[in-house]
């Protein structure tokens, strides 16, 4: 009988009944009535005669069947013998508690009344994690093994990450047990050996010639239009990067140059359940208006290639790598650290600046409104997004002073 053949397998017709073609060593091809094609593997085990399903043509070629086929004639050679469907089984079993599918379970149980930007963050880490344990049994990761992965992602994504990682891992590890999938917690003691977090110091840009050299590289930037967009209201704006990448159509109010940021997506909402009101330059609307053009169309003003998704936050982060402006320099956050320095060292109100970048503002936090300082606030960004086009374009800069009445 002639062997079978990629080209063969391709040319297989259907026939009103079942039929096989071999292939070798036991493996052959059922084709059905329907049009599938079934990589089976016949061996014998025990005395008894038994069928290893392989897959389906042509998600698995030939040339896996055969790949899959010899693994198990390789498991059945072992001295003692090992039953390939029982050995998959054990796999199986394994892989429904691995750490990947563990933490999946746990963020779909725990996770869905986070807003979304918590929900991104968190599978982002989580992602970081599983590259370095993912196909491991939560019931066989040892505390080296999650050191290991924890100072990698310290060394590759920086303390802030490292330290939600761990508490995640913990969070992740506890459902485990909870579930009878693991008997203790690797993370256990892990807190201690990675670095302290320094709550006061974020990377960032807040000297007036390097921000000029920041907005040009910025402007010049080649990437993503959207993404390039997002960077630019950042910048004018120094709003959390989650108030700008998720921001929609619908919140904007071209009219009144206003953008209405809804509750849900502020940091404050618990303490402040009240909307936030990002007046917008003559800078920002042209930035908007000319990014209409291009996603007006949907729901997301910055919306990602994956359908129905906005920007995430590693794409303005993986933009101002490319830019040559790494994690210890300036990141997507970084822009509230460079507005809120210089405009404090221009000597405007800090009660406008930490109106404008919806910060508690103590005592008077309880009073919180939506329009509060709204003329104000709309004047220093105008004049901030002045500024940083005179940075950019090279202009004469003149430092902007203030006044006691106000904005000079």
């Amino acid at each position: 009988m002639t062997r079978l053949t990629a080209t063969a397998v391709k040319k297989l017709k259907t026939r009103s009944k079942p039929y096989k073609r071999g292939a070798g060593d036991g493996l052959y091809l059922l084709v059905t009535p329907t049009g599938s094609k079934l990589w089976r593997f016949k061996y014998r085990f025990g005395g008894a005669e038994k069928l290893l399903a392989l897959g389906k043509y042509p998600d698995v070629t030939l040339k896996e069947a055969r790949e899959k086929c010899g693994d198990a004639r390789r498991l059945l050679a072992k001295a003692p013998p090992v039953d390939p469907s029982e050995q998959r089984q054990i796999e199986k079993a394994a892989q429904a508690d691995s750490f990947k599918a563990v933490s999946s379970d746990w963020f779909e149980d725990k996770q869905s009344k986070n807003v979304l930007v918590t929900r991104e963050r968190n599978q982002f880490i989580l992602d970081r994690l599983s590259e370095r344990l993912g196909q491991a049994s939560v019931s066989t990761i040892t505390t080296l093994k999650m050191k290991s992965a924890l100072l990698t992602i310290q060394k590759n994504n920086g303390v802030e990450t490292a330290r939600r990682a761990w508490g995640l891992a913990a969070n992740v590890f506890g459902y485990a047990i909870a579930h009878g999938k693991a008997n203790t917690d690797p993370t256990s003691g892990l807190k201690s050996v990675l670095k302290d977090q320094d709550v006061n110091h974020r990377p960032a840009i807040t000297k007036p010639k390097e921000v000029g050299k920041l907005m040009r590289d910025i402007y010049a930037y080649d990437g993503m239009p959207e993404v390039k967009a997002a960077l630019k209201m950042m910048a004018l704006n120094f709003a959390r990067p989650s108030e700008i990448r998720l921001g929609k159509w619908d919140e904007i109010d071209f009219e009144k140059n206003l953008w209405v940021i809804p509750a849900s997506r502020m940091k404050m909402r618990r303490q402040n359940p009240h909307e936030h009101l990002l007046p917008l330059s003559t800078q920002s609307v042209e930035i908007l208006k000319e990014l209409q053009k291009l996603t007006g169309g949907g729901e997301w003003v910055f919306p990602t290639n994956r359908p129905g998704r906005p920007i995430s936050e590693n794409a303005t982060n993986n933009a101002l790598n490319r830019m040559g402006y790494g994690g210890d320099v300036h990141r997507s956050h970084s822009f509230r650290v460079t507005g809120s320095t210089m405009l404090h060292e221009m000597n405007f109100p800090p009660e406008v600046i930490e109106t404008q970048m919806a910060h508690a503002r103590g005592s008077v936090s309880g009073i919180y409104n939506r329009s509060h300082l709204l003329p104000q606030r709309r004047e220093l960004l105008q004049t901030w997004a002045d500024y940083l086009d005179s940075l950019r374009t090279g202009a004469k800069v003149v430092p902007i002073k203030q006044s006691q009445d106000g904005v000079a």
